[in-house]
């Protein structure tokens, strides 16, 4: 829970993201879970980070879209759409529109609202 270790982790994290070869690994490590968390951070780079990782991590790959909307991912997110802090604002609102293209996510987040 040390600001300093998430903030390296989750900026680690985020860069490896950017390439998107590394996504299963991230996530087969367990990721989803606590950064689901994560992205709720009152330290705004750690925000930025965990954020910017799961934006990376849902833009491409189904598998993972169903896996992050499992591991609770949405709701912190949407809590995220109030944040006045630019990047985590974007950030939020491209992993909504990525978990907004798998299709049963879709039906999901309609049923849900």
């Amino acid at each position: 829970e040390d600001p300093a270790v998430q903030d390296a982790v989750s900026g680690a994290l985020a860069n490896l993201s950017s390439f998107s070869d590394h996504d299963a690994k991230i996530v087969q490590a367990g990721a989803l879970v606590p950064l689901a968390k994560l992205v709720l951070s009152p330290h705004v780079v750690i925000a930025e980070h965990a954020t910017a990782l799961l934006r990376n991590l849902t833009a491409y790959n189904a598998e993972i879209k169903m896996r992050a909307f499992e591991a609770g991912c949405l709701p912190p997110v949407v809590q995220l759409l109030r944040s006045r802090e630019k990047v985590v604002l974007q950030n939020a609102v491209a992993t909504i529109r990525n978990l907004s293209f798998h299709p049963e996510v879709k039906v999901r987040l309609v049923e849900d609202g």
